[in-house]
């Protein structure tokens, strides 16, 4: 019969930027019957597989960090992302199974929904054939940074056992008709370490293509800690756009915005080659 199941399973479905899982490989055979020699008209079991050799390579956004002994056959890595097992035989008499683990680590600038493999194969001396699942894992590389500020929340208490309450929260004035603006954003594999300055310019298109300038933010992303680049989400950048002179727009009227980005490192190792002063 052969191999007649494989399966290849995760630790888990999610891991944070940098983190670590492991990864099963699983190979059921059944054997093989051939006449037997000696009694004519009856079969005798013999392995269902020899000689395997199955190599798994790992996404180069990940790195094998971690051997452990397979059940059956030896494992040894060929490269921090190719581990490759071999079985001498399987299912020599009767229905076996041969599972072998390996841990791995997140190294690249990959995140989101990342398919774990690059490849797999499977040969043995019988010419027999085995596909193995390609499973996918989350990795969130995301930090969250939050530059703006919420206006103070107005507290009111509802006594116990009381179904309804009434709260004057006094007179509340429409002070103008413009908009706030939040914008977010993402950027992209920002390296460790290293602060980021983010100057955000906001400007509004009137009728004729034209752009007001209507705010600029400037603001210091601060750095995080780890070995791989992460995305940085930019989140609640806010502007306030009164209804202004230069915008004959009646109240309440659609209005159109334009946002630009400018992004660049503030920290560095760069060091100036300067001749010393006389």
């Amino acid at each position: 019969m052969g191999i007649i199941f494989t399966n290849k399973e995760l630790s888990t479905g999610s891991i944070a930027c940098g983190g670590s899982f492991s990864i099963t490989l699983t190979l059921t055979a059944e054997p093989n019957f051939i006449d037997d020699p000696d009694n004519p008209g009856t079969e005798i079991p013999v392995a269902g597989a020899t000689n395997i050799v199955v190599s798994d390579i790992v996404n180069p956004c990940f790195r094998i960090t971690g051997l452990s002994s397979p059940t059956r056959g030896t494992a040894t890595l060929s490269n921090s992302n190719n581990v490759v097992w071999t079985i001498d035989s399987l299912a020599e008499t009767a229905t076996e199974t041969a599972t072998l683990e390996f841990t791995v680590q997140h190294i690249g600038p990959c995140s989101g929904t990342v398919e774990v493999n690059e490849s797999s194969s499977y040969d043995d001396a019988e010419g027999g054939t085995a596909t193995f699942p390609s499973p996918t894992i989350t990795v969130d590389c995301g930090i969250n940074f939050c530059e703006g500020r919420c206006a103070e929340p107005v507290d009111l208490t509802a006594p116990g056992c009381t179904d309804s309450i009434e709260f004057d929260a006094g007179d509340i004035c429409i002070e103008g008709f413009g908009r706030i603006v939040r914008v977010s954003a993402v950027l992209r594999e920002v390296c460790p370490g290293r602060r980021v300055a983010l100057a955000v310019i906001l400007n509004e298109v009137d009728d004729e293509g034209n752009e007001l300038g209507r705010g600029m933010k400037v603001l210091t992303v601060p750095a995080f800690t780890g070995e791989v680049c992460r995305d940085v989400n930019i989140n609640c950048v806010t502007f306030v756009i009164p209804e202004l002179p230069d915008n004959p727009l009646p109240p309440c009227a659609d209005r159109t915005y334009r946002a630009r980005f400018i992004a660049n490192y503030i920290d560095t190792d760069f060091t100036p080659c300067c001749p010393d002063e006389a």
